[in-house]
C-alpha cells in the first residue's frame, strides 16, 4: 500500500519564521516536500499597486486560483507536479539556517514513518484566506509573532528576490502595506477579528507564544504532526 498523502500548511505572517520553520521540517520528515506558496506570485507587472506603490503582502498579489488547482493535484496524485520539484525559497532567513546542524542532531530518525505518510509541507503567508484553501490541508500550522518584532524582522531584510528581479521595501511600508494586507486575509480567523486574539476557526493549530525560539517553534510543529498522524 502507497504512502498516505498528507498536506501540512505552515503560514504566518511575513517574516514571522515560518520558512525557516518549514526548511527545518522538511530535513526532520524524511522523504517529505515542500511546496512554496511565494511561487504563486503574480508577475512583477500585475503586483497591484496602492497609492503608487506595488503591494507584495495582499492576497490579491497572488495566483490563487492556480496555487488551489496545485493543491488539488498534490491531493489526486500524491506528489508535487514535476515542474515544481525541489524549488528553493531564496528568501528564507540565512541567520536562522546557522542553527541548523544542531537542531537536526535533536531528530537523528524521522518522527513519522515515509513509508506510512507521504508529508508535503506548504508554506505561504496566505494559506487560509478562504475556506477552499484551509479544507486543502490535513494540517493547519500558523505562527504567531507580535507586531513589533515581525517590523523590526522585516525592516532589516534587504529586500525579496521575485520572479524576474528584486523588491526593496520603500519606508513605512511594514505598517502601510504589510500589517494591512495580513489583517485583511486573517482577520475573520479570531474572535471579534482580532489577529492578536483568540481563534474561532479550530481546524488551524497557532503556536503557543510569540516569543518562541527557533528551536521551541521546530519542537511545537514536530509534536503536533505527530500528535495528529498518530
Amino acid at each position: 500500500m502507497p504512502p498516505k498523502t498528507v498536506i501540512v500548511g505552515v503560514s504566518g505572517a511575513s517574516c514571522s519564521g515560518k520558512s525557516t520553520l518549514t526548511q527545518f521540517l522538511h530535513a526532520i520528515f524524511k522523504g517529505s516536500s515542500i511546496l512554496h506558496e511565494d511561487d504563486f506570485y503574480k508577475t512583477d507587472a500585475d503586483i497591484p499597486v496602492k497609492n503608487g506603490i506595488a503591494d507584495w503582502d495582499c492576497k490579491e498579489s497572488l495566483n490563487l486560483d492556480l496555487f488551489l488547482e496545485t493543491l488539488k493535484y498534490i491531493r489526486e496524485h500524491g506528489d508535487l507536479p514535476t515542474h515544481l520539484h525541489n524549488r528553493d525559497n531564496k528568501n528564507v532567513a540565512k541567520e536562522a539556517l546557522a542553527q541548523f546542524t544542531s537542531i537536526l542532531e535533536e531528530y537523528p530518525e524521522s518522527p513519522i514513518s515515509s513509508s506510512d505518510y507521504k508529508i508535503i509541507f506548504v508554506d505561504g503567508f496566505m494559506l487560509y484566506v478562504n475556506e477552499e484553501l484551509i479544507r486543502s490541508f490535513d494540517l493547519c500550522l500558523m505562527l504567531v509573532c507580535d507586531f513589533d518584532t515581525l517590523r523590526a524582522r522585516r525592516e532589516s531584510r534587504k529586500g525579496y528576490v521575485t520572479q524576474e528581479g528584486f523588491w526593496q521595501d520603500p519606508p513605512n511600508y511594514f505598517e502601510n502595506y504589510v500589517w494591512p494586507g495580513y489583517v485583511n486575509g486573517h482577520a475573520h480567523l479570531f474572535q471579534n477579528k482580532d489577529v492578536h486574539g483568540k481563534l474561532v476557526d479550530t481546524r488551524i493549530q497557532l503556536s503557543p507564544s510569540s516569543k518562541l525560539s527557533v528551536k521551541q517553534n521546530v519542537e511545537w510543529a514536530v509534536a503536533t504532526i505527530q500528535k495528529a498522524l498518530s
